[in-house]
């Protein structure tokens, strides 16, 4: 997989055509900035091949071997985002969208096309004709979520810690959602957290 990834970065300086298919979930989303925020944040999910990077007011989460297949299961929760997000909904979402990865039983295939007559390079994709993935599992979920966004419930405290670490362990909290499905945009107090909601998946 880096292989594949450091042939797309190259592409820059080799002049291969790349197949738009190829390109993994991409998403652009504004993000809140205050002075207890920084305004800077990195972190990968190596094993699930899922980028976040925070700039400012803008962050990037980025699925770079899915050719878009986890930015379209999370159509539906993307379109309900309304308002700028916060530390915690920010790295819940890259969660969601690097666990969705995992799930996923059948991936693209991705390889080069070398046209030695038009001496020229072609990066192509084959997809499945249908995506399946394997049974959600709310502790592996958990333990992913947790250990993306423990360090961050050390930052901003929380008025029940205890509660919200047991429910994030167990998969069952979101700070992008409320009870009733919709954005919240108040599950970060500056100086607090808010608390997060339970949900089902």
């Amino acid at each position: 997989m880096m292989h594949h990834t450091h042939c797309i970065v190259r592409t820059l300086l080799t002049n291969t055509k790349i197949n738009y298919r190829v390109f993994g979930s991409i998403i652009a989303l504004p993000t809140l900035t205050a002075d207890q925020i920084e305004d800077f944040d990195y972190t990968d999910l190596y094993l699930s091949k899922t980028v976040l990077i925070k700039l400012g007011g803008v962050s990037l989460i980025s699925v770079l071997n899915d050719s878009c297949a986890c930015m379209n299961f999370h159509q539906s929760l993307l379109s309900k985002i309304n308002y700028p997000l916060n530390p915690l909904q920010l790295r819940e979402l890259a969660v969601r969208l690097a666990y969705n990865n995992v799930l996923l039983k059948n991936h693209p295939r991705y390889f080069t096309e070398v046209d030695i007559e038009n001496n020229s390079l072609n990066i192509n994709v084959k997809l499945p004709e249908t995506y399946e993935t394997l049974e959600f599992d709310s502790s592996l979920y958990g333990k992913m979520l947790y250990g993306f966004l423990s360090r961050l419930l050390e930052v901003f405290k929380s008025k029940n810690k205890e509660w919200e670490i047991e429910n994030l362990k167990a998969g069952r909290l979101s700070y992008i959602l409320d009870e009733h499905g919709n954005f919240n945009r108040y599950s970060l107090m500056l100086g607090d957290t808010n608390g997060g909601k339970l949900i089902s998946f």
